[in-house]
């Protein structure tokens, strides 16, 4: 039998760098939903899957007109009419967390909506906002159906212990990237709010409040288009033992190839949880009495992190050099 040279053995540690290379800096998608396949509403939850969860959706406070509803294409979420509410989803994406594990490694959150009504348009206040957000649930959904943030009943459970990051895009004022931690109020079901971060003290969570992140505090000016399609992304990086590098950027259009209308970037460097599992979004509407409606398209979650079997491709490609090279001797 004709033995491999050292060229040959070459050529194989060159294919393999380059798969590994390749799949390093490629992303590989861990969630992508576009609502027809399974996934529910406000309904007891279900373990996710690659493109199904469970959603649950959560009020500041209770007003006549207020709802949600799930169909392929479209989670609708609807405020009746007030001048001061906060509306959100939250939900798991994978029973698998992720857990960012070497430096480079990132988590990317995207989610297409359409600012149906009174989205940071001319109805609303500077203080309106949209706001996005990736957690570590500890394995905890959110509670199931409409949590009334305002209210005393069912304080525990749920999302009251996420861990993780939000941001927030304004209709004119500072925008910030700041950390969620755990919530310790025993009493009030802001514990269970995972966006605002002490937008009120009634509708929001604040115990304990997080302060943004390092360069992470921007004017932001946005008089969107009722009607239109956006983009929100949430990019989170790790850029060292204990250090995040965090994105939230706002495009026009579906996906991140329209004109980029908002985006603001900030570190920290004593993260204590690199693990995603959940996620969560939604706004605040403050300004003339008034309803409001946001319709989600599709959230996708994609990290750059080799899926398992990539590694194993590589490993047997390695100990198949290494025992060509033991023959070779």
């Amino acid at each position: 039998m004709k033995k491999m040279g050292i060229s040959g053995i070459s050529v194989v540690v060159m294919c393999l760098c380059g798969l590994s290379a390749q799949r390093v800096s490629a992303d590989v998608t861990l969630f992508n939903d576009t609502f027809g396949s399974g996934s529910t509403l406000n309904a007891a939850p279900s373990a996710p899957t690659a493109n199904s969860t469970s959603y649950e959706q959560g009020l500041g406070v209770t007003v006549t007109g207020s709802s949600g509803s799930i169909a392929s294409g479209d989670l609708s979420l609807r405020s009746g009419t007030t001048s001061s509410i906060v509306d959100e989803i939250g939900a798991l994406f994978t029973t698998s967390p992720l857990t960012l594990s070497g430096i480079g490694s990132e988590i990317d959150l995207q989610i297409v909506w359409v600012g149906t009504s009174n989205i940071l348009t001319g109805t609303s206040s500077g203080t309106s906002q949209v706001a996005i957000g990736l957690y570590n649930s500890g394995g905890s959904a959110p509670q199931q159906g409409t949590t009334i943030f305002s209210s005393t009943s069912s304080p525990t459970g749920g999302a009251k212990g996420w861990d993780g990051y939000g941001a927030n895009v304004f209709q004119a004022a500072t925008a910030k990237i700041y950390p969620r931690s755990p919530q310790n109020n025993g009493t009030l079901a802001t514990n269970q709010e995972l966006l605002f971060n002490n937008a009120s003290s009634s509708q929001s969570y604040h115990d304990p409040s997080g302060g943004n992140l390092t360069g992470a505090s921007k004017s932001s000016t946005n008089n969107l288009t009722a009607g239109a399609t956006y983009t929100s992304e949430l990019r989170i990086t790790l850029t060292g033992a204990a250090s995040l590098a965090v994105s939230n950027t706002l495009f026009s259009g579906a996906g991140t190839g329209g004109t980029v209308l908002w985006s603001e970037n900030g570190t920290t460097n004593n993260a204590t949880d690199l693990t995603f599992d959940g996620l969560a979004f939604g706004w605040r509407y403050s300004g003339t009495s008034a309803a409001s409606q946001l319709d989600i398209n599709s959230i996708a979650v994609t990290t750059n992190i080799p899926e398992p079997s990539t590694w194993m491709l590589v490993g047997s490609g390695l100990a198949l050099m290494v025992g060509l090279a033991r023959r070779r001797r």
